[in-house]
């Protein structure tokens, strides 16, 4: 994603997070993203966070 895409969700109050799945698949850890990244979820902790908000999928 680029840079200014990232910084202009993150200064809008949006939040970033990782596919469980695809993390898995590449060998990555928390450690290996963005630090605006908040975390690692998996699709059902995504509905969860997710309800009744507006989604942008990048």
């Amino acid at each position: 994603m680029p840079e200014f895409l990232e910084e202009q969700i993150v200064a809008s109050g949006g939040q970033l997070w990782a596919c469980r799945l695809s993390a898995d698949m590449n060998h990555l850890t928390v450690d290996d993203l963005d630090e605006d990244v908040e975390g690692i979820i998996s699709a059902s902790d995504f509905i969860e966070k997710t309800a009744g908000a507006q989604l942008l999928f990048i």
